[in-house]
């Protein structure tokens, strides 16, 4: 078989390592695939982590890929491009009701990098859960600087319960270093917003990079605490 036609392959041939040019699909593209097919699989086996379970039984989406930042430590940019690409909210609403109708399923896991990061696009996905009365209840990932009171307010009623950020470091070098470029009077600000709208938070934090000293673990253990 000829390795070098399939895009993004990496693989060995006599020894030697390649990698193929990656291709990724644009939103165009991703919404030309059918929703997945979970009538194959056994859902009432499927559970997610405690933390997150608010309903009978949970699904997992992804309604969006590629994240525009370049974090050293994460691998998003590379897998998954650094363009945003993303599913229309009809999309979205429509994969939410088809699973929430057929399968009887009311609380979902999004696995987006960024969630939040078109505006527009989840206030749209929220005013169309409240509008078709969806009773669900759901879990995302953010970044702290893409949310706003207000936001946080519609994502609530239409059923978020829990945001997971990712803080990684309490020394701000350390944040400058890995290029995450955010500061902590942000995501002080915007936890706090979560706690008075009624969201809960999980914080993400990286212990132990190459350059970092005791110290500086110290002080994420106590700006997490």
């Amino acid at each position: 078989y000829n390795w070098e036609k399939i895009p993004g392959l990496i693989y060995r041939k006599a020894g030697n390592i390649f990698e193929n040019a990656h291709v990724f699909a644009d939103s165009s593209d991703i919404e030309k695939f059918p929703y997945p097919a979970r009538d194959l699989v056994n859902l009432s086996l499927f559970k997610s982590h405690p933390q997150m379970r608010f309903g009978r039984l949970t699904a997992s989406m992804i309604t969006s890929r590629g994240c525009p930042w370049e974090c050293t430590y994460c691998s998003s940019n590379v897998t998954m491009g650094r363009a945003f690409r993303f599913l229309s909210a009809d999309y979205v609403v429509g994969e939410i009701e088809e699973i929430y109708n057929r399968y009887g399923i009311n609380n979902f896991v999004f696995w987006d990098d960024v969630l939040t990061l078109k505006s527009d696009r989840l206030q749209d996905i929220c005013e169309k859960i409240l509008n078709k009365k969806l009773a669900i209840r759901w879990f995302c990932q953010s970044r702290s600087d893409m949310l706003t009171k207000e936001m946080l307010k519609v994502m609530h009623r239409a059923g978020c319960r829990m945001i997971s950020f990712g803080i990684e470091s309490g020394n701000q070098k350390t944040l400058e270093r890995i290029k995450k470029r955010i500061d902590f009077g942000k995501i002080s600000q915007t936890i706090a917003y979560c706690r008075e709208v009624g969201v809960r938070t999980q914080g993400s934090f990286i212990l132990g990079l190459p350059f970092e000293t005791l110290a500086d673990m110290n002080e994420t253990i106590q700006f997490a605490k």
